[in-house]
């Protein structure tokens, strides 16, 4: 994110110490992104970068609204979702 933000000098600035796309490549559990096309933190292209990069199953969910909000907007449908992945809580 820094690197996206401040670009060159993010990258000099903070260094990587977890790398995403490595740990996807290790991840093999149901893997549910829930992402808002309205996210002001995260742009919406890298939480679609990484459910490319994850392994199967797994799940995109686009939804609206800020980036925290999707339990208030959206809790029966993210629910329903959780459910159908057989994540358990």
């Amino acid at each position: 994110m820094a690197a996206k933000k401040y670009g060159f000098l993010g990258r000099i600035f903070l260094t990587e110490k977890h790398n995403g796309s490595e740990s996807l490549k290790k991840y093999r559990n149901p893997f549910l992104v829930i992402h808002s096309i309205e996210d002001q933190t995260i742009p919406f292209e890298l939480g679609k970068r990484m459910f490319d990069e994850a392994n199967e199953p797994k799940a995109f969910y686009e939804i609206r609204q800020c980036h925290i909000c999707g339990l208030n907007f959206y809790p029966d449908s993210i629910a329903g979702r959780i459910e159908k992945m057989g994540i358990r809580h």
